[in-house]
């Protein structure tokens, strides 16, 4: 079902729950991660792209005097009043993004407008993205969010704004050390143009995707481990890099970061091989999303097949993200004709491998992929194909 379609079906929604018919709508999508995984936090490079999964936020402003949201995905209402008086602690995970997202506004927007603000509002949560998965459906959700409240309080979010703010939901409130990269792919990508964030230099650039890539589509497949950041070893990876960096910085004074960091620096890692394999992984990454760039430019795909690939052996023996459903899934199908490339994505741990599949072979390859896993497992998982979007509106 298309965007448009989507959205009429949330404004039908709201309207036989909350009897009015809604002010707007906040559309934000999630993403894929074509190259680059476990860099952005690290001031590296990444290559995501929006896909047509979205959040929607249908919001209506009232004179009820509370904040009333109700999500369809958890099947459940809550309310909150605009002095925002509740303990944080006792709420569930949906609720903290709501809070969180309510806090920061207050703090970003003047007093008169906070107070239009809190005359009332309901909003009606709906989304399509799979949660757990590695498709940013966080990001997408705090995004939706942030643009709702400062829209409604006529202040709205500069792009950059809503990056930033999004990424302290989590930093701040949800004390998760990431980067940028699921923001700014949901919030400024483009449906027909490959993206490359340099975090380093907090630049955004943007080509023209190759013609060649027409016949190809990307295709996830879902390993059925739900994972998520704030109980895996996402924290830890994060940790074992900064050692990294110390240890180098111990030996070599002009390190400053890790963009100043080369290969010939790793020599100070030989006897601390953990910290070795994070920045062998980091390293390796950016540069394989320079190169993924250029393939894509050039239309060569079987390049950037092959970097796919290499982008999962890295993520699964150096930075030790991936686990065995998910290298199940690789293994096969990067030895499947109509498959050039594939790699386990997000912050890892479970969730989903990306695929580069031909368009006209998509359903005889995830009838294969489902068989072969089942195979190993007596599990039935999903898969489903993506087309590349344009970001929040």
């Amino acid at each position: 079902m298309d965007l448009e379609s989507l959205e009429k079906k949330t404004s039908e929604m709201f309207w036989n729950i909350f009897k009015q018919p809604a002010d707007g709508l906040t559309s934000c999508p999630g993403r894929i991660n074509i190259l680059g995984d476990h860099t952005d936090y690290l001031f590296g490079k990444a290559m995501p792209a929006a896909i047509n999964r979205w959040t929607i936020l249908g919001y209506s402003s009232t004179e009820s005097g509370v904040f009333r949201f109700l999500s369809c995905e958890e099947d459940s209402q809550w309310q909150i009043k605009p002095d925002l008086s509740t303990d944080f602690s006792t709420l569930e995970p949906w609720q903290k993004y709501i809070y969180a997202s309510l806090d920061l506004v207050k703090g970003l927007i003047s007093h008169d407008k906070y107070q239009r603000l809190a005359k009332g509002l309901d909003v009606l949560i709906w989304s399509n993205i799979p949660f757990g998965k590695g498709l940013s459906s966080s990001a997408s959700y705090e995004l939706s969010l942030l643009h709702t409240l400062c829209k409604v309080a006529n202040e709205p979010l500069s792009p950059s704004q809503a990056i930033e703010t999004a990424q302290k939901i989590e930093n701040t409130y949800l004390n998760l050390p990431s980067g940028r990269l699921d923001q700014v792919a949901c919030q400024e990508s483009k449906a027909d143009k490959i993206m490359m964030i340099d975090f380093s230099a907090s630049k955004i650039i943007q080509k023209n995707m190759h013609p060649n890539f027409q016949d190809w589509s990307w295709v996830c497949v879902d390993s059925g481990v739900k994972r998520s950041l704030d109980t895996s070893h996402y924290k830890t990876r994060v940790d074992e890099c900064y050692q990294g960096l110390r240890l180098i910085q111990v030996r070599e004074s002009t390190i400053k970061s890790f963009e100043d960091v080369t290969h010939e620096h790793l020599k100070f890692l030989e006897h601390h091989p953990i910290p070795k394999k994070r920045m062998l992984h980091m390293l390796g990454e950016n540069e394989r999303v320079a190169k993924g760039v250029l393939a894509c430019q050039d239309g060569d795909i079987y390049a950037l097949g092959q970097l796919m690939n290499e982008s999962h052996l890295s993520l699964k023996n150096l930075h030790q993200v991936s686990c065995e459903k998910l290298d199940v899934l690789q293994d096969y199908a990067k030895h499947q004709d109509e498959c050039l490339g594939s790699r386990m994505m997000g912050g890892g741990f479970g969730g989903c491998t990306l695929n580069l599949v031909k368009k006209s072979c998509i359903n005889n390859f995830c009838k294969k992929i489902k068989e072969h896993f089942y195979s190993h497992y007596e599990t039935t998982i999903d898969s489903f194909p993506l087309s590349l979007v344009d970001g929040v509106r």
